[in-house]
Formats: structure tokens, sequence, C-alpha cells
């Protein structure tokens, strides 16, 4: 079984961002608004504003919206990781065998998962 990181890198993020899909919309010409469309279709937004519209900066609202969604991409990285470090932990504390091909190919029955669940 391949061994796990401990930890999420800046590196791990921007190539997340440079595989996924980034948009950007315009509102009152004060709020600019990145939706990143990760590869498996969830979408993580951010946000940036400033209070003049005569102080819009298309490139700044942009890039600083940009870097509000990879912060929240740091928070949902950081969870699945230790999600996944966690259920490693456990299925190796109660080895009895081959780790389970799929969710609820073990005792734990059909759209159900356990700490043997992959």
């Amino acid at each position: 079984m391949a061994d796990l990181k401990n930890r999420v890198t800046k590196e791990d993020l921007d190539d997340l961002v440079a595989k996924s899909n980034v948009e950007y919309a315009v509102f009152s010409n004060k709020l600019t608004v990145a939706v990143v469309t990760l590869p498996n279709k969830f979408k993580v937004t951010g946000e940036a504003s400033c209070v003049d519209a005569n102080n819009f900066d298309k490139e700044l609202g942009e890039k600083y919206a940009l870097e509000n969604a990879v912060k929240k991409l740091w928070e949902l990285e950081g969870y699945l990781l230790a999600e996944r470090l966690h259920h490693r932990a456990e299925w190796l504390s109660n080895q009895t065998g081959d780790l389970p091909k799929t969710k609820g190919s073990c005792s734990c029955g059909p759209n159900q998962a356990c700490s043997d669940c992959p």
C-alpha cells in the first residue's frame, strides 16, 4: 500500500488549480468572484471587492478572488488528507487481510462505510 504524505503543499494546490477550470464574474464593478471547477466538478468560489467602483482593477480583483478560493481549497484538501490518513490508520490497526476493493464490500453492507472500507 502506498504511503500517504502527511501535508498539503502549495505545489499540491497549484497543481490542482492548474487541472481545474477557473472563471471570473464581475458585479457592479466592485465585486469579483472566482469560480474554480475542480476535476471532479466540485466548485469552490473566492471573492474580492472594493468599496468604490472607481478603485476597481480587474486584474487585482481576479488575483485576490483566486487567492481567496485557494485558501478554501487548503481547508478542503487538508480535511481530505486527514480523513484518508485516519481511515488508513484504522485499517492498519484492524488489518486481518486484504483491503476491501470497494466501499461496502466488507461486512458493513452496500452504500455504507466502516473502518475496513477504503
